[in-house]
């Protein structure tokens, strides 16, 4: 109680000098406001207080659907009127679930989206216009956050549903009214997608003697993965946080492009590429993500919200990802990354001063661990042998064709690349791939003419060149995959880099006709490797084993190793799971 009588006196200097006859815009919004008793600070509000703000509000409601940009004003004045009480109850209980703090967050919603809707709510320029025909304004504030306030291109209210996408929703109560930014990318901005969603909580609340206000109150976006209070007068109180929220909204926009991605290479509207998930951060180890075949990164969803929620890891890791179009070899698209990978750390440390741009993580799941395969390999000329009888500079063709054959064919491992984990990676294939569904998927994928155009050039200039598997058709994702395939099998025999360190989470439990113990999709021998400092057995479906608890848990245990010491080796075996 000592404390919240302390609390009181700072909400009565507020109230007097912030809400009294508060005027916006030539609205009188608050003709009197009742002080706020000090000496009752239970956290139960005051009668008069509330039914002022509920009224405020309510006058707010009809003048948007009269479509009256003066609803600002009203809904403005509600939560300034019922702060003193939401403060106090925040306090008390350490959280923002009182009645108070219920018309409170509506009318932070109603500003954010009535005020985004008349254009007054601005949170690229730093503040709130009361109401179009008046000067007033209310700063808007940032706290914690790796964007910028020219980033914050769309501010969408967090929906209180439960997402059926992922195994848990990261929320919790506290003041304010957790949101999704949306940020468009910028032209120029290489390595950001066109659209990318991230947490904030929004507060209003009194402004502090340093904070320039000229009405008494500041808003303030607050990131919840770095911080997770807001300062009350002297109080520091804990913001409502949906860290779960961006990964949400962007499962409910999925376009699910993989499918054409798979059956139409180079049709998507992003192309292949390198992504960070937020700006660059100097001393967080990149952990990028790579997605399998029919898929696209959606599919680590889950992981990204489970390793966002603790604070131990995503304090030292940054997520990255890689898209990709995963009907084409993945020859190609690993010659894609390979040229990212270089390219991002060219760009985000020219001088080669961050140590963690060094200590790069790859998790590939299915196909997306042989594209991250590629990046830690000696290609030596053992691949191009396997399609070609002749030497790639005695071939007869342009020298862009010949430069995009060397990029696939021919690479040195990525040196910045310092570990690779594989989740039910097919490193001798699966057997799927050669049954009546694979052969199917391999006749409909529809390689661009561009593509057909050269591999009929190389044929036509190059008569007896070329082995069956790249005579008959440019080979799809599917045909590499297949057990027989010359280029898989040459695949395996590349010599890994010293550097590098390998770690294998495999799914069983599943019997499959003719190879035996498998994930439904990969037989557990396909998906074994020697020279792994782990290998973990989990029962698990091939589709599920990214989202599987276990999973994630055996994953986050071997980033928190690579914590410990990235220079570790040894090896280690374990079986577990539960039979879903």
């Amino acid at each position: 109680m000592q404390k919240i009588a302390q609390f009181g006196i700072c909400i009565l200097i507020c109230v007097i000098g912030g809400l009294a006859g508060c005027r916006f815009g030539g609205l009188d919004c608050v003709r009197a406001v009742p002080v706020f008793d000090s000496q009752n600070a239970s956290g139960v509000p005051d009668a008069s207080q509330v039914e002022i703000a509920r009224t405020l509000y309510r006058d707010g409601c009809r003048l948007d659907r009269d479509k009256d940009a003066g609803c600002i004003a009203q809904y403005v004045c509600a939560a300034q009127t019922i702060w003193p009480m939401v403060a106090a109850e925040a306090v008390a209980s350490d959280g923002g679930d009182g009645a108070s703090a219920k018309i409170y967050n509506q009318c932070l919603r109603r500003i954010i989206d009535s005020g985004q809707k008349y254009e007054l709510f601005k949170p690229q320029s730093g503040q709130l216009l009361v109401s179009p025909s008046s000067s007033d304004w209310i700063p808007i504030l940032y706290r914690g956050f790796t964007w910028d306030p020219q980033d914050f291109d769309l501010v969408i209210p967090a929906t209180t549903e439960v997402s059926k996408k992922l195994n848990h929703d990261y929320r919790c109560s506290g003041i304010g009214v957790p949101v999704v930014v949306i940020n468009k990318r910028l032209e120029g901005e290489r390595f950001l997608r066109d659209q990318q969603a991230f947490a904030a909580t929004l507060v209003l609340r009194c402004a502090r003697s340093d904070e320039e206000s000229p009405s008494g109150f500041v808003f303030e976006f607050v990131d919840p993965l770095r911080a997770r209070s807001v300062n009350v007068d002297g109080f520091e109180v804990a913001v409502a946080r949906d860290l779960s929220a961006p990964i949400a909204y962007r499962i409910s926009k999925r376009d699910k492009n993989y499918l054409e991605g798979f059956l139409q290479p180079g049709t998507t509207d992003e192309g292949p590429g390198l992504y960070t998930v937020e700006p660059y951060q100097p001393g967080k180890i990149p952990v990028v993500f790579v997605h399998g075949l029919l898929s696209d990164p959606f599919t680590w969803s889950n992981a990204a919200n489970e390793l966002r929620a603790r604070p131990e890891l995503i304090s030292r890791f940054q997520l990255w990802g890689f898209q990709y179009p995963t009907g084409e070899p993945f020859l190609k698209s690993a010659a894609v990354l390979r040229g990212h990978l270089n390219a991002i750390t060219k760009k985000l440390d020219p001088n080669g001063e961050d140590p963690a741009l060094s200590q790069i993580i790859l998790i590939g799941h299915s196909m997306g661990g042989l594209v991250a395969k590629l990046q830690v390999t000696y290609s030596g000329d053992q691949l191009w042998n396997s399609i070609s009888k002749v030497p790639l500079d005695c071939l007869v063709t342009t020298e862009e064709t010949r430069m995009a054959l060397r990029d696939a064919f021919y690479f040195q491992p990525v040196p910045t690349v310092s570990r690779v984990v594989f989740l039910g990676t097919p490193h001798w294939g699966s057997p799927k791939a050669n049954r009546p569904i694979g052969r199917l998927g391999t006749k409909l994928v529809d390689e661009p003419s561009s593509m057909n155009e050269i591999r009929e050039q190389l044929l036509r200039d190059n008569p007896e060149a070329f082995t069956e598997e790249f005579t008959r058709r440019i080979p799809t994702s599917i045909d590499l995959l297949r057990p027989e395939s010359p280029l898989l099998r040459k695949m395996n025999c590349l010599n890994f880099s010293e550097s590098v360190r390998l770690n294998s989470i495999i799914g069983c439990g599943y019997y499959l006709l003719g190879v035996g113990d498998s994930d439904k999709v990969v037989p557990v021998q396909s998906a074994r490797i020697p020279g792994v400092e782990s290998e973990r057995l989990i029962i698990s479906k091939h589709t599920k084993i990214n989202s599987n608890e276990m999973v994630l848990e055996e994953l986050f245990r071997i980033l928190e190793t690579h914590l410990v010491d990235p220079c570790l080796s040894g090896t280690s075996f374990s079986v577990d799971g539960l039979q879903e």
